[in-house]
């Protein structure tokens, strides 16, 4: 590693090189020399000079040949040429400033002028050296995405193939970055190799992000078809999947997606886009134009959606509507549940379904949240039946939900101890502590817990006991069937015999039939909720079919 900078004096007549090491002596600089052009080549490789003195006319090759030659050079293209020269003529200059030259010095030249030249184009050199540092992976040393950023638009009609190692990150978790980052090295190398072979085109590579590699080409005469190049990334990912790479004694042998873009414009935002869509739909190659219009009409319409919700909360348009909830053993509505909808201008309400996957990747899922329990809250204050809110574990989570929750519960003592809080479990949501300390707290003003939609995916028999629950609320894609399925009836049984057991009370989702009803009171369900019972709406026109449905 370099601690002084290094100046590369490239000059046939040996007195100028002597002169030029004297007027430098006793500053901290490095000086090395070259006598012609071919040595100056091969000097500038080897010792990556911070700056190059160059004279024009040398023996063997000339200063201009030798300047358009490191130009070329990833490791020298940079590096700044001050052209140390006696002509004058302006077509001279115009040839030098075409092969590369950073600037001209005349000779005979003053000391204190050559000395201000080398402090200026040192400073230009560690620039450079900045921005290359900037563009180039510390891992691999390969490009990164700020050089692929600059350097694809220049291509006329670029194919893009992108190869992501998809187990990357579990063994950096695993391992230790270490092994990771050695693992992706190794990989780098093995994937140039793989193309040059594959593909036969010139191309170049680039390390866009950790384990995601491109392969850039550029085919003006559109040679490359999309049939060749899907057939080609599907022999890489053959090539990759037969390939082990190890490190020590950690062993990398995993799957690979590799997507295949031809897009003009913005290429690897097209194929990092197919990327996500080849995980969702676990497949290992793709074509990203198959996807790019329903992809980015998708982002159309999430953009626009989130205007809407926008706008919906600035002026107030999410509203809850209440959904009733039976005591089948009584007939009698004792409960309701809240469920949020936003109402569009024109009056035209939205199920969540409609704009809560969109929210939740916002920061206007919060906003939503307090809503639904402020507004419930008030609608219940002078009503004796009990309510139900939703809450996820991703809301709880939020510390500034957690707290605008507990000032509404000191606000409204009666109606906390008539409040049942629904988690909503999703995935990734897997650190429990703080929703532990969330039932803690709210317990104290008398809230009660259900986990709901239980059955679906994320609930399970430990979680219940490990948070001490209520009630148990069956998701509706187990309810529905129980009257036509016997393995979803016997799954009902099963979970209400488990509920039975704990001494906790079951909620039935769906519920949309008399015989569904008559079903679940024979199993002991306690509770029923479902279009039969009741749509969600406003709590004036709570219409229910309770009475009739009564077994």
């Amino acid at each position: 590693m370099k601690t002084v900078p290094v100046i590369l004096v490239a000059d046939d007549n040996k007195i100028n090189r002597l002169v030029v090491k004297a007027t430098l002596k006793g500053y901290d600089y490095r000086v090395v020399e070259a006598a012609d052009g071919q040595e100056a080549v091969e000097v500038a490789l080897r010792e990556e000079p911070d700056l190059i003195l160059m004279d024009m006319m040398m023996p063997v090759m000339d200063g201009l040949k030798a300047t358009s030659i490191l130009k070329e050079h990833s490791d020298t293209s940079r590096t700044p040429v001050l052209m140390l020269t006696a002509l004058s003529e302006t077509e001279d200059r115009i040839k030098a400033f075409d092969a590369g030259v950073t600037g001209f010095l005349t000779k005979p030249f003053d000391r204190m002028e050559l000395l201000a030249h080398i402090r200026s184009y040192l400073n230009l050199s560690l620039v450079n050296r900045k921005y290359i540092l900037s563009t180039v992976s510390p891992i691999s040393g390969l490009p990164n995405r700020a050089a692929f950023r600059e350097e694809s638009p220049q291509l006329k009609r670029p194919k893009l193939f992108v190869v992501q190692m998809d187990h990357i990150g579990t063994i950096g978790r695993f391992y230790g970055e270490a092994a990771a980052h050695s693992i992706e090295l190794r990989f780098a190398n093995f994937l140039q190799t793989t193309v040059r072979d594959t593909i036969e085109m010139a191309s170049s590579l680039y390390h866009i992000h950790r384990g995601i590699f491109a392969v850039l080409i550029d085919d003006p005469f559109d040679t490359l078809t999309r049939e060749a190049a899907t057939a080609a990334a599907e022999r890489m990912n053959r090539t990759f999947l037969g390939h082990q790479i190890f490190v020590d004694d950690v062993q990398y042998h995993s799957d690979y997606t590799l997507v295949v873009s031809f897009a003009a414009n913005r290429p690897l935002e097209e194929a990092e886009l197919a990327l996500y869509e080849a995980g969702r739909r676990k497949v290992d190659v793709l074509f990203a134009g198959d996807i790019a219009e329903q992809t980015y009409s998708e982002i159309e319409r999430n953009m626009t959606q989130l205007n809407n919700i926008k706008n919906a909360v600035n002026e107030h348009r999410f509203r809850p509507l209440f959904q009733p909830i039976l005591e089948i053993e009584t007939g009698k509505i004792v409960k309701y549940e809240a469920l949020i909808r936003m109402v569009s201008p024109d009056g035209t309400v939205h199920s969540p379904a409609e704009f809560l996957h969109v929210a939740k990747n916002s920061r206007y899922y919060q906003d939503i949240t307090r809503i639904v329990f402020e507004k419930s809250i008030a609608a219940f204050r002078d009503r004796t039946e009990d309510i139900n809110v939703n809450l996820s574990v991703l809301d709880i989570h939020n510390e500034e939900t957690r707290s605008f929750l507990m000032r509404l519960l000191e606000d409204n003592p009666e109606v906390a101890k008539r409040l049942t809080i629904e988690i909503v479990e999703e995935e990734g949501a897997e650190h429990y502590d703080t929703v532990k300390e969330f039932i803690q707290d709210v317990r104290a003003f008398g809230v009660k817990i259900a986990i709901d939609d239980f059955g679906s995916g994320y609930s399970n028999f430990q979680r219940i006991m490990d948070l001490n629950i209520d009630f148990i609320k069956i998701d509706g894609s187990l309810v529905k069937h129980i009257c036509d399925n016997p393995v979803f009836e016997n799954l009902v049984r099963v979970i209400k015999s488990f509920a039975a057991f704990s001494g906790i009370p079951v909620v039935a989702e769906f519920v949309e039939s008399e015989e569904m009803v008559s079903v679940l009171h024979e199993i002991g369900i306690e509770y029923a909720q479902g279009y039969y019972v009741g749509k969600p709406a406003g709590l004036d026109n709570s219409k229910t079919a309770a009475a009739a449905a009564t077994p």
